[in-house]
């Protein structure tokens, strides 16, 4: 119900104000009995020129009703009051910094900076007020915002979590062997020396435990406007858990470029390198992990809370000995429904190439999720994640080829724990339920995971 009368009260103030404009628009367009075609139709294209001058609290009432839409969320009304007003009062120097501010919450500069730089010529022209006094230091705020400026941030950032297994896989030890598999086969034609009873044990024991991410990074970006505005990430993670010979360290540094192009669109590419030394149990020896990926995204913003975006991605593995190549095709939209709800989904579909024989296999990951700030201090959100993979060619204990589908549904709230939001605890509620026909990838897993972040 507070949404429609929310919309309701939006759609009237804003037909309300284009009928004032037109009616006032009318009143300096008609002509007399007497008037010529030729002169109406002058006076008409020169309309806004006519326009009688309103006065100081007709502009600061019209002011508070653009002020009124946007606070409502519908910018897009806000910035057409905006610019009608601008047209209608070309000398007004709050209307020209209303409407840059607008530009600049679109991320607009480009736009905003000329009507930044036409209200401070007016007021040269003008005398010196009070109120002029004040609208220099909001035209000068604005200026630094759309100024190039390099912003360097360190975090750091801490998750606790309970699992029933430290292995990536979570499911059983015990593994099925198939008739006719590659397994059983070899078993047949070894006869008496090779016995397996219908099924395999890994034996991997008890591998349950706790987890402890430690995570600390840099971000430096330099912000810039009409160029592409790079972004240099670098992270150190390192994972402690709670039984020896189960671990995970690394490195990873990434760049990241974005550039508007128009008012709509917007070009996002991204280039990373990481590399990481992980190791599952005593008998397994360490593995090394190089990854190198290379993505290229175009956003189309279809209003100034909602965009569309489409993009390739290519990814190099290295694995100790083992080689594979990932290719993704990504689509994804995201909306901001109000000012304290935003909501997003994305659908992947990958394509890996393995070689020295592991297995490749064709992706597919859906994800949902909104997120809800319930006051400026608490937060939440809630979202579903399916993947399914199908590999190409079956396991050794397997006849046929098998598929792996995973449904993930998570929740979390948390709380800023500053009033500038540097530091925040957020509590994840997570479970998993992973379908296969290969034993350790059939499970049911619940997990609390609690995270700490804090930006210096």
């Amino acid at each position: 119900m507070r949404a429609i009368i929310s919309s309701l009260f939006i759609s009237a103030c804003y037909y309300l104000a284009i009928g004032m404009m037109a009616l006032t628009s009318y009143a300096a367009c008609a002509a007399p009995d007497s008037q010529s075609l030729e002169e109406h139709k002058n006076t008409h294209s020169h309309a806004i020129t006519h326009v009688p001058a309103l006065s100081d609290e007709d502009i600061l009432s019209y002011a508070a009703m653009i002020r009124r839409v946007s606070d409502k969320g519908a910018d897009d009304a806000a910035l057409s009051l905006a610019k009608r007003g601008t047209e209608l009062v070309p000398e007004s120097v709050l209307l020209r910094i209303i409407l840059a501010k607008l530009y600049i919450d679109a991320r607009q500069c480009r736009r905003a900076v000329p009507h930044l730089t036409y209200a401070h010529d007016i007021m040269n022209r003008q005398s010196e007020r009070f109120a002029n006094s004040r609208h220099r230091q909001v035209i000068d705020r604005l200026r630094k915002l759309c100024a190039s400026t390099i912003q360097n941030v360190a975090f750091m950032s801490m998750k606790g979590q309970r699992s029933s297994s430290l292995l990536d896989r979570l499911g059983g030890d015990i593994v099925p062997i198939d008739k006719g598999s590659l397994f059983d086969r070899y078993c047949q034609a070894l006869g008496s020396l090779c016995a397996h009873h219908g099924h395999a044990d890994l034996k991997q024991g008890d591998r349950g435990g706790t987890s402890i991410w430690l995570h600390v990074g840099t971000m430096s970006r330099i912000r810039s406007y009409d160029v592409w505005t790079p972004t240099l990430r670098t992270h150190i993670f390192h994972k402690l858990n709670s039984k020896p010979h189960y671990g995970l360290r690394g490195a990873k540094i990434q760049l990241d470029m974005k550039r508007r192009v128009g008012d709509k669109k917007r070009f996002d590419a991204s280039l990373s390198a990481q590399s990481a030394i992980a190791q599952q149990g005593a008998e397994r020896p360490k593995q090394a992990h190089e990854a190198w990926r290379m993505g290229l995204t175009l956003r189309h913003f279809m209003t100034q809370k909602t965009n569309i975006g489409t993009g390739i991605a290519h990814m190099r593995i290295q694995q100790n000995m083992r080689h594979s190549k990932r290719f993704e095709t990504r689509l994804e939209i995201a909306t901001k429904v109000t000012n304290y709800l935003q909501a997003e989904a994305s659908v992947i579909w990958t394509r890996t190439l393995r070689k020295s024989g592991a297995l490749s296999s064709l992706g597919r990951d859906v994800h949902c999720g909104v997120s809800l700030d319930l006051t400026p201090w608490i937060f939440t959100g809630s979202s579903i994640r399916q993947t399914k993979t199908e590999f190409a060619r079956p396991l050794a204990y397997l006849r046929e080829a098998h598929q792996v589908s995973r449904r993930e549904f998570a929740t979390n709230i948390g709380v800023h724990l500053t009033k500038d939001k540097t530091s925040l605890i957020d509590l994840h509620f997570v479970r998993t339920k992973s379908v296969s026909h290969y034993s350790p990838d059939h499970f049911t897993n619940d997990a609390v995971i609690i995270y700490f972040q804090h930006i210096f």
